[in-house]
């Protein structure tokens, strides 16, 4: 039954981003934001715990602050925040299926080259 109502969710949520794609984009966009502002503030709060290097310190203040500057910008320009948001999830894309294609051959040279090695395959 729980699997029914995923996937019968998962079809109304298509619907809808199909049908609304401004609205879906808008409320991606909050979601985003709300998420970063969240993180923003428990680094900064983790920066001040007991027993931090100061780099730590230094790297969890600097994290903290680049989250909540985003978040910021992405609520007062939640339209040129989607665009960018889109343009980094595009590239992201490309980046990490362009790797995948060269990990995925290395992987199989790697086990055609095993099987050669080893006399004991079956």
């Amino acid at each position: 039954m729980g699997w029914l109502l995923l996937a019968l969710l998962s079809l109304a949520a298509g619907v809808i981003a199909l049908a609304w794609p401004g609205i879906t984009a808008l409320a991606l966009t909050i979601w985003i934001a709300a998420w970063a502002l969240t993180t923003g503030v428990m680094e900064i709060v983790l920066a001040f715990r007991r027993g931090e290097k100061a780099g730590e310190r230094a790297l969890f203040l600097l994290t903290g602050l680049v989250s909540i500057a985003s978040a910021f910008v992405l609520f007062v320009r939640p339209d040129s925040g989607a665009v960018s948001l889109a343009t980094v999830f595009g590239l992201f894309s490309i980046v990490y299926g362009v790797s995948a294609v060269f990990a995925s051959f290395e992987e199989r040279r790697h086990r055609t080259d095993s099987r050669r090695s080893d006399p004991v395959s079956a």
